[in-house]
C-alpha cells in the first residue's frame, strides 16, 4: 500500500558526487546512507577507497558522459577479482555508449538520426529493447516521455551542438514538432518477422524520413539495469549501481536492511537530506528542470521539453524521484512524471505501482512510497 507525505521542505533530489553531464543535464548527486554505531553516516558514492577487509567497498569509472560506481560486501568479492570486475563493469559501459550515445557520432543512434529513409535499420538487441521500453513508457504517459524528442530538445539549444538563451519562434517550433512523435518509430525485436527486404533482426523504423531520437532519458537506467545483471552472473549478488543519477539496487545491502539512499534538497548548501529509501531489488532515479536553463524577459526556460507542446515543462513540478523494480523504468519514469505534472503524476505513479517523491515549484513535497 503507498504512504502519502507531504511538506514544504526544499525540493528532494537523489545525491552523488558526480561532474556535470556533458549535454547539461540536471546534477543529481547520490549518497549512499549506511547505518553505524554513532547513527547514519553519510558516505559519497565515488571513489575506491575500502572500508575495512569486510565493509563496503567501491569500483568507480566514467561512461556516458558522466561517472559509474559500484558498491558492494567487501566479504563478496576477494581483492583478486575487483579489477576484472571494474574492467567488465567498463566494457560493459563502453559497449552500451557507443550503441546509445548521440554525443558520438560513429553511435547507432547517431547513424539512425543521419539517415533519412524509412526501411528497417539493423540495431544490437539492447538498442531494440531500449526503444521498446521507451515506447511502452510513452503509451503509459500518454506520449509525455516520448524518445523522439530530439528536434525540439536541439531547437532550444540543449542538444549536443548546445547553444541556449534563444527561444525559437513559433514557426520553428510547429516545424519541429511535425518531426516528434512515439507513434511514428517501430521496434522490431526478434527473427521471426520478415521486412519487405528479407532481412531479419532487431531493427527500428522511421515512420518519417526526419524521425531522430535521443536516449538519454532512459539509457542510464538501463546502463544500470545492465551493470547490475552482470555482476550478478559473476556471483556478487549484494550491490548497488550508479550510472550518473541513476541507482540499481541488488540484495539485502550492507547491513542486511537494504541499499538506504538519500533524496536531497537541491539548491540547498549544505546539503539536506529529505528522504532516505530503502531498495531491495529496486532502482530509483530523478528528474528535475532547475539547473539547466536560460533566461529570457525574466522567464526561465529548462532543459526538460514536453514534446506533446514543444515547450519546456512549466514551473508547476520542480523535480520528480521514481523508485521501481528497475533502472530502466525509474529514469524514464521520472521524466515523464515531471512532464505530466501533479495531478497527472500521481495517477500514473499509483496505477504503475511506483514510488514517487514530488517537488512542486512552491517548495511543497509529496511522497508516494510504497511499503
Amino acid at each position: 500500500m503507498a504512504r502519502r507525505r507531504e511538506g514544504n521542505g526544499g525540493s528532494p533530489e537523489i545525491c552523488s558526487r558526480r561532474r556535470e553531464e556533458a549535454e547539461g543535464s540536471v546534477r543529481r548527486v547520490i549518497r549512499l546512507l549506511t547505518s553505524a554505531a554513532t547513527g547514519w553516516v553519510v558516505a559519497w558514492l565515488c571513489g575506491c577507497a575500502a572500508w575495512g577487509a569486510e565493509g563496503t567497498h567501491a569500483l568507480s569509472g566514467e561512461t556516458m558522459g558522466t561517472t559509474w560506481s559500484v558498491k558492494f560486501r567487501g566479504g563478496e568479492v576477494s581483492p583478486q577479482r575487483r579489477d576484472g570486475h571494474r574492467d567488465g563493469v567498463q566494457a560493459e559501459l563502453d559497449r552500451l555508449e557507443a550503441q546509445m550515445s548521440d554525443y558520438r557520432a560513429d553511435s547507432v543512434v547517431s547513424r539512425f538520426n543521419r539517415g533519412r529513409g524509412t526501411n528497417w535499420f539493423a540495431v544490437p538487441g539492447e538498442t531494440a529493447r531500449v526503444v521498446r521500453e521507451a515506447l511502452e513508457i510513452s503509451r503509459r504517459t500518454d506520449g509525455a516521455f516520448d524518445i523522439t524528442v530530439a528536434p525540439l530538445v536541439a531547437l532550444w539549444g540543449f542538444g549536443p551542438r548546445r547553444k541556449t538563451g534563444v527561444v525559437p519562434p513559433d514557426a520553428a517550433i510547429a516545424a519541429a514538432r511535425a518531426r516528434v512523435g512515439w507513434r511514428h518509430l517501430e521496434v522490431r525485436e526478434t527473427t521471426a518477422g520478415v521486412d519487405e527486404t528479407g532481412a531479419m533482426g532487431a531493427a527500428l523504423r522511421k515512420g518519417i524520413p526526419d524521425l531522430e531520437i535521443d536516449l538519454g532519458g532512459i539509457a542510464k537506467g538501463f546502463a544500470a539495469d545492465a551493470v547490475s545483471e552482470l555482476l550478478w552472473r559473476r556471483g556478487v549478488t549484494n550491490h548497488l549501481v550508479g550510472i550518473g543519477g541513476d541507482l540499481r539496487a541488488r540484495g539485502a545491502g550492507p547491513a542486511g536492511e537494504g541499499w538506504r539512499v538519500g533524496i536531497e534538497r537541491p539548491a540547498v548548501a549544505p546539503a539536506v537530506v529529505e528522504r532516505v529509501v530503502s531498495l531491495r531489488d529496486q532502482a530509483v532515479s530523478t528528474s528535475g528542470n532547475y539547473r539547466n536553463f536560460f533566461t529570457v524577459g525574466g522567464k526561465r526556460y529548462g532543459h526538460i521539453i514536453d514534446p506533446r507542446t514543444g515547450w519546456p515543462v512549466s514551473a508547476g513540478v520542480l523535480s520528480v524521484s521514481v523508485v521501481a523494480k528497475s533502472g530502466t523504468w525509474a529514469d524514464a519514469l521520472a521524466t515523464g512524471l515531471l512532464v505530466l505534472g501533479e495531478a497527472a503524476a500521481v495517477r500514473v505513479a499509483e496505477r504503475e505501482g511506483v514510488g514517487m517523491v514530488l517537488v512542486r515549484g512552491d517548495g511543497a513535497t509529496r511522497e508516494w512510497l510504497r511499503e
